[in-house]
C-alpha cells in the first residue's frame, strides 16, 4: 500500500540520485561551468545540516553555489579578489525540452513550486537568486540554461492563462502539474538569461571572469 512515508522515501531517493547526476554529468562540464560560474556548490536537500535543511524546506533552495572572482574595482582603479555566495534551484530532466520547468499543482492539493515562491517575493522572504535547468539525453548533458528566479516567476505569473493551458501532469514521479516556459518564447520576449543547446550549437553564455578554479 502506498503510504505517505512511502512516498517520502521515494522522494528522498529521487533528489539524491538527481543530485548525484548533477554533479557527475552537468556541473563538470565545461560548457557549464561558463554558464554558471566555478567555485563548488553544496546541496541543501539532501544535507545533515539543519540550516541547510531549513532552506531547502522554508525556501526552495537546492544548493549554495561558493565564489571567488577577481574583478576590477571601478571606484578604487585596481583588481580586487571578491568572495560571495548565491542560492540556486536546480531541475535536471533526461529530455531536452529547450524549457524551464515550475511546478504549478498536485494531485494532493498541498502548496506547490510557483505559489511558493510567488508568496515568497510579495513577503521579501527567502527564495533562490538562481534557477538552473539542465536536459540530458542518454545521460549526456545537452542543454542548460540560467536565469534570475525573480525574472523568470514574474513572466509566469504574467504568461499565467497561457502557461495553464498549456501545463502537462508529471505523472508516476510526484504526481504534479508542470508549468513549461520554453526558452524560445523567452528569447523572442527578449528576457535576460544565459543558456547553451549542444544539439543546435547556440550559445548564450556570460562573458567569461578572471575566477579560481575549484
Amino acid at each position: 500500500m502506498d503510504t505517505f512515508f512511502s512516498r517520502q522515501n521515494s522522494i528522498k531517493k529521487n533528489i539524491k540520485k538527481s543530485n548525484e547526476v548533477f554533479s557527475q554529468k552537468v556541473w563538470p562540464d565545461p560548457t557549464f561551468r561558463q554558464l554558471i560560474g566555478y567555485g563548488f556548490i553544496e546541496y541543501c536537500e539532501v544535507s545533515e545540516d539543519k540550516l541547510k535543511k531549513d532552506l531547502d524546506k522554508y525556501a526552495g533552495i537546492d544548493a549554495v553555489q561558493y565564489l571567488i572572482e577577481r574583478f576590477h574595482n571601478e571606484r578604487l582603479h585596481k583588481i580586487q579578489t571578491l568572495e560571495y555566495l548565491r542560492t540556486m534551484a536546480i531541475r535536471v530532466r533526461h529530455t531536452n525540452w529547450k524549457s524551464f520547468t515550475i511546478r504549478s499543482d498536485s494531485h494532493n492539493g498541498g502548496m506547490v513550486e510557483f505559489d511558493k515562491r510567488v508568496e515568497s517575493m510579495r513577503r521579501n522572504t527567502a527564495y533562490p537568486n538562481i534557477t538552473v535547468q539542465a536536459h540530458l539525453e542518454n545521460n549526456t548533458l545537452i542543454s542548460a540554461a540560467v536565469i534570475d528566479t525573480r525574472t523568470l516567476y514574474e513572466y509566469a505569473y504574467n504568461h499565467y492563462t497561457e502557461l495553464f493551458n498549456t501545463a502537462q501532469w508529471n505523472k508516476g514521479k510526484d504526481d504534479t502539474q508542470l508549468f513549461i516556459i520554453d526558452w524560445s518564447k523567452l528569447i523572442n520576449e527578449k528576457i535576460n538569461f544565459y543558456y547553451f543547446d549542444h544539439s543546435t550549437h547556440t550559445y548564450n553564455l556570460p562573458e567569461k571572469k578572471i575566477a579560481f578554479e575549484d
